[in-house]
């Protein structure tokens, strides 16, 4: 889970000795967000407990899987659905389908573009737009996955 939000391991070493290492020394640092926005609390709060180095105070040690289950994280899982692959909700089904129609979709989820001011673009800045577009006409950029700290994205130009 931690690897999914925050794209990097949380105890990485330069060498498996020194990972193992952190596993045991070093403190586990939750970022609020990541680089897609907020991770929730409830979020934060199962990685922390699923990772604490002491057996006896991780999440699941008292009663397994049910400890895990039961966590806010998890609230409103209908876990009898999971093995059927079944959703927690009913999908509602409409006539008239709408590409731009968001009404299933979370609030939260959903990016609004309603307090943005409209761009207003001039035939001098649409020639600016453009020359500046010619210049990087043979130009490439292709991001590497973030897989650790050491990410670099790597830039090529083509003839």
């Amino acid at each position: 889970m931690y690897e999914m939000l925050y794209a990097r391991t949380p105890f990485r070493g330069d060498t498996q000795q020194d990972t193992f290492n952190h596993i045991l020394h070093q403190k586990l640092v939750l970022p609020p967000m990541n680089s897609y926005g907020p991770v929730s609390r409830p979020c934060r709060d199962l990685i922390k407990r699923l990772l604490n180095c002491d057996t006896n105070k991780r999440l699941g040690h008292k009663h397994g899987a049910s400890d895990i289950k039961s966590h806010a994280f998890f609230k409103g899982t209908k876990w009898e659905n999971v093995p059927l692959q079944q959703p927690s909700t009913a999908i509602l089904q409409k006539d008239n389908l709408d590409i731009l129609d968001f009404s299933n979709f979370q609030p939260d989820l959903i990016d609004s573009d309603e307090d943005l001011e409209p761009i207003v673009l001039d035939a001098k800045k649409i020639q600016e737009i453009e020359t500046k577009n010619k210049l990087f006409k043979s130009f490439v950029f292709t991001p590497k996955t973030p897989t650790d700290g050491n990410f670099k994205p790597s830039y090529s130009y083509f003839q």
